[in-house]
């Protein structure tokens, strides 16, 4: 049980990594509406990450969803 639930955390992980990814990808074509789904889906799945977290931040702010940016705060 305590190897399948490791496993299980590391597959959460490695999604959220592949999520931040194409975030980011998004994030630097201008998709930012669909840049902030992957981002928030990331961030459900590795809510710790740092790295997730200072991307949001500026694309809440470039939009007006000042409520959201400020959560993260």
């Amino acid at each position: 049980p305590e190897a399948l639930a490791k496993q299980r955390t590391e597959n959460l992980l490695r999604e959220a990594r592949t999520l931040y990814a194409l975030g980011l990808q998004n994030t630097r074509e201008e998709k930012l509406l669909q840049a902030i789904k992957l981002l928030e889906t990331a961030r459900k799945l590795d809510p710790e990450s740092v790295e997730i977290l200072r991307v949001l931040f500026p694309i809440y702010e470039i939009l007006d969803r000042n409520e959201e940016a400020l959560e993260l705060a």
